[in-house]
């Protein structure tokens, strides 16, 4: 233990390697009052080379650990002055230590003592499978473990020099964290070096067969140190990039001699390859977007479950999903456009171009008002308070001509799954009736015949939703995604709850 006379007195006063602990020396203890979220780092460093990411080179694959007692301190520290509803643990692979169990349990044990914070996010590590299971269970629902796999493909993952678990394996850990109650995740990022739009496609096709809650899909940001972002690489796979706006924090902020400097960030991304164009990624953006709201929102997850059930994969009935609709003379058509036009919008040629028009005095302001939404968030918005009917029949239509699901179990299903996620200007207790084995009928490895039995559920608006659409109204001109971060609450928590109530 070492001391430092510029701590003021505090008993937390470990200091580990002689680097002072900002948040024990009192030094963030505005902030922490304010309800900002607190970022813990526990260690530093990668042993990993993925060429996308600049952490392993950066730290030349070593990890450097913080003191645990400092590490433990903080939490407690933190949570004797914190009300924030979520934390931040900002190690690059949570769970590669055994020590991360002790963290683990230090963090549940501040939210089992006050209730905060609500939600814990950590990335863990890929490959510490047993541990992870042990800290997922030890969160429970204060977290989502995230395994990410960036890609399925072998070719791409040499390429990038990285080593996914196996199949097998992720799939028996899958098959855990659902066993401990845990909502699952995943990372995929968009073009990698070798990614065909096949070869991704079969990945997706993959993850939402094994059963990944969440499927999250990223533009591969171009980093600086990152090897990927090397003249060699660039050349070698002939990547062309674009640059778009970061959503996140942005502000004027005053220098010592009194010029006023105004800030926000944009970043590069790569927008083709030598496998992939980008009209490639121009439609997997639709595809992305239709996978966040109908997977991992689950506004059709029940339905999306059972055509798997008959054989149909979520990533081509959404495909389908998206052609019916944009074929379509109705809303489901307006939809597609003005989310294709949105999302050609956000690119801008050069650095210099989108620093000049964000610039703009107008420009600015809206950055600072939390104009700019991310796309994601704003369309599903827009689906569930325009398009919600239109598209309930055009998914519905596109799961009935891929699978041999009965009539009367996808009907029954369908009503079943539409009640969860009524339009935002519907009414909510509404009923649907289900044969009383549905969920062997949904989730069973056999397929299985309905039974003759219904049970009636009702659906109930929850005071979550209730909030949401407070929210929607409240901030309409403003960036939803930070709003409802800030309350911890998410598009999900627009969702009705069914609950049986005869049979």
């Amino acid at each position: 233990i070492r001391f430092d006379p510029r701590w003021p007195g505090r008993n937390y006063s470990r200091c580990p390697e002689g680097i002072p602990s900002p948040y024990l020396g009192g030094y963030l203890d505005e902030f922490l009052a304010a309800g900002m979220v607190p970022l813990l780092e526990t260690n530093r460093g990668c042993p990993f080379r993925c060429t996308f990411c600049a952490w392993g080179m950066a730290s030349q694959d070593l990890v450097r650990r913080f003191d645990l007692e400092t590490a433990l301190d903080e939490i407690a520290y933190i949570g004797e002055r914190s009300s924030a509803i979520n934390w931040i643990v900002c190690d690059a692979n949570f769970g590669i230590l055994k020590r991360d169990v002790e963290i683990a349990k230090a963090i549940r044990a501040v939210h089992d003592a006050s209730g905060f914070p609500k939600k814990c996010h950590i990335w863990l590590a890929k490959n510490a499978t047993e541990r992870n299971l042990e800290i997922g269970e030890i969160f429970g629902d204060m977290t989502v473990p995230v395994m990410a796999v960036q890609s399925m493909s072998e070719e791409v993952l040499r390429h990038i020099k990285r080593d996914n678990i196996s199949t097998e394996t992720y799939a028996e850990y899958q098959k855990k964290f659902h066993k401990i109650g845990s909502r699952t995740y995943s990372d995929v990022i968009v073009p990698l070096p070798g990614e065909t739009l096949t070869t991704h496609l079969d990945g997706l096709r993959h993850l939402t067969q094994l059963g990944v809650d969440i499927v999250q899909n990223h533009n591969m940001r171009m980093l600086a140190g990152a090897e990927m972002n090397s003249t060699e690489t660039r050349e070698r796979f002939a990547f062309k990039t674009r640059y778009r706006l970061i959503h996140g924090d942005s502000g004027v902020y005053c220098a010592p001699d009194g010029t006023k400097i105004r800030s926000f960030e944009v970043e590069e991304s790569l927008r083709s390859t030598n496998t992939m164009t980008e009209d490639d990624l121009f439609y997997l953006r639709k595809l992305h977007f239709a996978l966040d709201f109908a997977w991992n929102l689950s506004v059709y997850g029940d339905l999306l479950k059972l055509g798997i059930k008959y054989g149909a994969n979520p990533v081509d009935l959404l495909s389908d999903f998206i052609t019916r609709c944009s074929e379509d003379a109705g809303e489901g058509a307006v939809f597609w456009r003005r989310f294709q036009e949105a999302a050609e919008a956000e690119w801008f040629d050069s650095e210099e171009e989108i620093r000049a028009f964000f610039a703009d005095d107008a420009q600015f302001n809206r950055i600072l008002n939390q104009e700019f939404e991310k796309l994601n968030i704003q369309f599903s918005v827009i689906a569930l308070r325009d398009c919600k009917e239109a598209f309930d029949a055009a998914i519905l239509k596109s799961i009935g001509e891929r699978t041999l699901i009965p009539a009367a179990v996808l009907a029954s299903v369908a009503e079943y799954t539409f009640r969860q996620f009524p339009s935002l200007s519907a009414g909510v207790d509404e009923d649907a009736t289900l044969p009383r084995n549905i969920a062997e009928l949904v989730r069973a490895d056999e397929m299985a015949t309905p039974s003759p039995d219904q049970t009636v559920f009702t659906f109930r608006g929850s005071k979550a939703r209730q909030r949401v659409l407070e929210l929607l109204t409240e901030n309409s001109n403003r960036t939803l995604s930070k709003v409802l971060n800030t309350q911890g609450i998410s598009l999900r928590d627009l969702r009705c709850v069914p609950n049986p109530c005869s049979a």
